[in-house]
């Protein structure tokens, strides 16, 4: 967390911009908020205004029809304003606080979905969302801190502005003795912007604690406990007592308390002010009434109104303080929100072609990940066949991977070129460019939807298409409601796992490959990448799984990627790779033939478990 003083420039831009994008998220939020506060602010004064006249006409003439009039006034604007503030709550009820708080989860979320690769593998980046994510949920900082606190700021400013014209009769033609109330709002105001410097820098001490504290417990209860992730270990190796002394020694209590402490302290400060001057007024209104310059009515409506006066004016500057002390939370959420864009988006369309004819070639490409030195991938120049299928072999950390990553344009080359039909890939629409790719990463996901929606992945899709290509790759499934014995089977309509729906089913690794497998077949695209999704089986198994899939792309073009070489071995076209650099190209036979080649020791060194 910055500990850098921010300025009052730095705080007004980074709550209006906060305002705006919650405006933009619930437009009806602010503006319901501040009619209210409005209502609110002048309902106390318009029933203090008229019981004044009413005791003052009970003090004076009597007249009942007068009497009559203001006792009915002062109901009917307490009625009249519930009525509206009751429509206004309905408007504006707890539903639309949570509606806004889920769109600005969703509007993270989104965002994160559409920023570059680049930026979803940095780790800094991921530490900014844990960042977030964690003052969020800890203290409601940010946008659902704006939330909470801009009614709060409208009834502030309403309650000082109304109060202060409803008092300035009792201070027009006053003497000298009533001038300090004048200067007297100032004290709070003043006192309230040097105890939120105080506070944001104490705040800030505080808060650098929150970083790691709120990464350990998304860590923890985000998901490391659930029985797909730790629960047996946690279990079989006694884990509990080490988890809770984890969360109790690195001061998750102590930062709250030393939290609270400061709240009450900053409002106890304030309070104790604003009573002195409420106190001081109550002391000159005393005195005139009993000069006789203000009458019993005059009296109670002063100081009615010096009550709400500061109550209001303590209020508005705690309320104050509260946005000071979100900025610096806000700023981290734009910081996120305004990652800039790496990739040059081009603009040229990827011709679609019936016959696929697309030729995809690397030149001289060198590659390396953001931060480091060391090269990925060096001097790479390598075409793919159109329509053929290319086994990519080596050992783990050779750069296989990598070289997938800049073909589908998840990162881009440090050096060289990868063009399409002779052309930089890079020129092209780059979502045109994506739908030219089906992969199945060996770290896939599947989602909690239904089987159907995870194969196509879309809310809607072709059934007859699914279920067919589920069949393809050897997952049975039942028609539609089950029946004939097969309700045990999974159906298209069946959610996977259960993260939102208790009837969901937890797949096996197994069924999770073809779904996966299924899911690259639907997409249908020309070029149709395996890299290494079946690593966790023995190299049987994923030999069998790659010949049948090699079976079922057709004319498309296909990439297998491997570290066993037994996996590739029915590819005419085998590229082998070595530490960031293509070292071997051609068929199994030729390639193991060349006995000083590294495909040859590779082999060699694997075939004893083949064996």
């Amino acid at each position: 967390m910055k500990t850098d003083k921010l300025t009052f420039k730095t705080h007004i831009s980074a709550n209006w911009r906060a305002v705006k994008l919650l405006h933009s998220l619930v437009p009806g939020l602010l503006p319901s908020s501040a009619v209210k506060a409005l209502l609110s602010a002048v309902q106390p004064l318009l029933v203090l205004f008229f019981s004044a006249r009413l005791l003052d006409e009970l003090a004076g003439g009597r007249d009942l029809g007068i009497i009559a009039l203001y006792a009915a006034l002062a109901v009917g604007v307490t009625f009249a304003v519930t009525a509206v503030g009751a429509v206004l709550d309905k408007i504006n009820d707890m539903s639309s606080f949570q509606s806004g708080h889920m769109r600005t989860i969703m509007t993270r979320a989104e965002h994160y979905a559409s920023l570059d690769f680049e930026h979803v593998e940095d780790s800094r980046v991921r530490e900014l969302m844990t960042e977030i994510y964690g003052y969020e949920n800890w203290n409601s900082f940010g946008i659902l801190r704006i939330m909470w606190i801009a009614p709060s700021l409208f009834s502030g400013v309403f309650g000082v502005i109304t109060t202060a014209a409803m008092l300035s009769g009792m201070l027009r033609g006053a003497g000298a003795e009533t001038l300090p109330l004048l200067f007297a709002p100032a004290v709070p105001v003043v006192l309230g912007v040097l105890l939120s410097r105080y506070a944001e820098g104490k705040m800030n001490i505080i808060n650098s604690a929150m970083p790691k504290n709120n990464a350990m417990g998304s860590y923890y209860l985000g998901g490391y406990l659930f029985p797909e992730k730790a629960g047996k270990d946690i279990r079989i190796f006694k884990q509990q007592p080490a988890i809770e002394n984890i969360f109790s020694r690195d001061g998750f209590r102590e930062t709250r308390r030393r939290m609270t402490r400061l709240g009450s302290m900053t409002s106890g400060i304030l309070g104790l002010t604003n009573s002195l001057i409420g106190a001081a007024a109550y002391i000159i209104i005393g005195f005139k009434a009993l000069s006789g310059a203000f009458t019993l009515g005059q009296v109670t409506q002063y100081v009615g109104a010096v009550t709400l006066f500061t109550g209001a004016v303590t209020g508005l500057v705690s309320t104050l303080t509260n946005f000071a002390q979100n900025t610096p939370f806000l700023q981290k959420l734009y910081d996120f929100l305004d990652l800039p864009k790496l990739k040059y988006g081009g603009t040229l369309t990827t011709e679609k072609r019936a016959d696929n004819e697309y030729e995809l070639e690397f030149k001289n490409v060198s590659f390396r990940y953001p931060g480091t030195t060391d090269y990925a991938l060096k001097d790479l120049n390598l075409k793919l066949h159109i329509g053929r299928k290319m086994a990519v072999v080596g050992m783990n950390g050779s750069g296989k991977t990598t070289m997938i990553k800049l073909l589908c344009r998840l990162y881009d080359p440090t050096e060289g070129e990868i063009t399409l039909n002779g052309i930089d890939i890079k020129k092209y629409d780059y979502r045109e460019y994506m739908n030219l790719f089906a992969v199945v990463f060996q770290d896939f996901k599947l989602t909690g939807f239904s089987l159907g929606q995870n194969v196509a992945a879309a809310v809607d899709y072709d059934a007859e298409r699914a279920a067919r290509l589920l069949k393809t790759v050897g997952l049975d499934i039942a028609p539609p409601g089950g029946g004939n014995g097969e309700a045990q089977k999974l159906t298209l309509e069946t959610p996977l796992y259960k993260s939102f729906d208790k009837n969901g089913t937890e797949i096996s690794g197994g069924e999770a490959q073809k779904i996966a497998l299924a899911r690259a077949l639907y997409r249908a695209c020309p070029v149709i990448i395996l890299d290494e999704p079946t690593a966790a089986l023995d190299p049987i198994a994923e030999s069998e799984i790659y010949e049948k899939f090699d079976g079922l792309v057709g004319e498309s073009t296909a990439i297998y990627i491997s570290h066993r070489l037994s996996s590739c071995r029915f590819c005419d076209d085998i590229a082998v790779f070595d530490g960031g650099e293509l070292v071997q190209r051609g068929s199994h036979d030729a390639l193991l033939e060349d006995k000083t080649g590294k495909y040859h020791e590779l082999w060699n060194a694997q075939a004893q478990y083949y064996e």
